[in-house]
């Protein structure tokens, strides 16, 4: 038995000061469980006006608000209110996935998804879980094939939430991007790589999981209606469900080989079932049914393996990747994206770099280079233009916020070095205005 003995003061300053700092934790926790309370209150009644106001996400916001505010997070999913909610909220998510409103079933699965984590309803919150992954990777597929439909969403869901926002009309610059994007693919190329991954991941997976990802990618694509903008073969029920077929057979018979069977024969043979089974129903782009079979079978490895790092590097992406690894370029030292506008934007230069020293500023729009206009030019196009031999000139034509006239900005290009880290503080400047770390 251990006896611990305190020790004793009577100093009264001392003891004075004791009092006043338990006083002073007593009346903070007092505080504390006033504001929670205060917020528990708050939660409810912002809950009840958005489900009057038939606002089925801000109610699901203000549930998670009120459990992130309880001390039991389960006895909030078990009150009344909340099961009524929730069971209004898979209603309001059928009818959306129905319609294929894509950005609607985003926005409630995720919640429904967050009211569930860190509770004792862990298979309930690995179906929302399932059902939100799905539903991204279709988004995704609107961003990469169908820009007007994704616009369409966009436009629809920001009406649903911020109805006194203008939104921007579609640019119709977007609407060919996709085919950027295949540039260069080919059945040689999808092969390499899974032969790749196959045999040399660290989870020594081998080709069935692989394979089923490849499979169950090109399923989801067929199923995503608003992929019609571009493919006329979706538009065709008779063909998709042909397709459709093919593809479970193939699944099908993957599934009762066990895994140690699955070879790179087996990959061959579902290629050319998958490759002629296209041509003769919805018949996309063989570089599309490559890309995305490659692409569900690198998912499959983070599905499974948690491996979210080992992905395809197509060759429309690859000059990017190959200065994000090396960290060294010539060009002028600028990060650039699409705006709402699909204008060319500069996220900020980089510091030290020609575009720094030469004024170039965050939020400006580049408009042309060496006088061509930039109007619907990919984010490749412009990466290729303002890049080049160390040592000569391009122009930046910029139009900037608050100014009226387009500035031209004249920059020599030179060698950018990307540092991941600097230094401790910054010690100086060369003369070309380098800092020294």
């Amino acid at each position: 038995c251990l006896w611990w003995v305190l020790p004793t003061c009577t100093c009264p300053a001392s003891m004075a000061i004791l009092k006043e700092s338990l006083l002073a934790r007593d009346g903070h926790d007092a505080q504390s469980v006033d504001d929670r309370d205060a917020g528990r209150r708050k939660a409810i009644e912002e809950l009840q006006e958005k489900l009057d106001a038939s606002d089925v996400t801000g109610a699901l916001t203000a549930a998670v608000r009120l459990q992130t505010l309880s001390d039991d997070w389960d006895a909030v999913l078990d009150q009344e209110r909340i099961r009524s909610l929730i069971a209004r909220a898979e209603d309001v998510e059928a009818a959306a996935r129905a319609e294929g409103d894509w950005l609607q079933v985003q926005e409630i699965l995720f919640r429904l998804r967050t009211l569930h984590e860190d509770t004792s309803r862990k298979a309930i919150h690995s179906a929302y879980d399932e059902q939100l992954e799905e539903v991204n990777r279709r988004i995704g597929l609107l961003a990469r094939y169908a820009p007007r439909a994704l616009y369409e969403l966009r436009a629809r869901n920001m009406a649903r939430l911020e109805p006194e926002t203008e939104f921007p009309e579609f640019n119709e610059a977007f609407a060919e991007d996709w085919k950027e994007a295949l540039n260069g693919i080919s059945e040689r190329m999808v092969r390499a790589s899974l032969r790749t991954a196959a045999s040399e991941h660290v989870s020594n997976c081998g080709w069935k999981p692989l394979l089923e990802g490849g499979l169950e990618a090109v399923e989801i694509f067929s199923t995503t209606d608003q992929l019609v903008e571009n493919f006329d073969g979706l538009a065709d029920s008779d063909k998709v469900a042909a397709w459709r077929a093919l593809v479970l057979e193939e699944r099908a018979r993957l599934e009762e080989k066990p895994g140690a069977e699955v070879s790179r024969q087996e990959y061959h043979q579902i290629m050319r079932a998958l490759i002629e089974g296209n041509r003769e129903t919805i018949d996309i782009p063989v570089e599309i049914l490559l890309r995305e079979f490659a692409e569900g079978a690198t998912y499959r490895l983070e599905d499974v393996y948690e491996d979210q790092y080992t992905q395809v590097i197509w060759p429309e992406q690859l000059r990017r990747f190959q200065q994000q690894v090396q960290g060294d370029f010539v060009g002028v030292g600028v990060m650039i994206r699409h705006d709402d506008k699909r204008e060319i934007m500069i996220v900020n230069p980089l510091e030290g770099s020609p575009a720094s020293r030469g004024g170039v500023e965050e939020n400006d729009r580049i408009i042309a280079v060496n006088g061509i206009p930039t109007t619907g030019w990919s984010l490749t196009r412009a990466v290729s233009e303002i890049t080049g031999p160390k040592g000569e000139e391009v122009l930046l034509t910029l139009r900037r916020d608050e100014v009226e006239e387009p500035i031209e900005v004249p920059l020599v290009r030179d060698r950018i070095k990307i540092r991941s880290v600097n230094g401790w503080y910054k010690k100086s400047l060369d003369d070309e205005g380098t800092p020294a770390w």
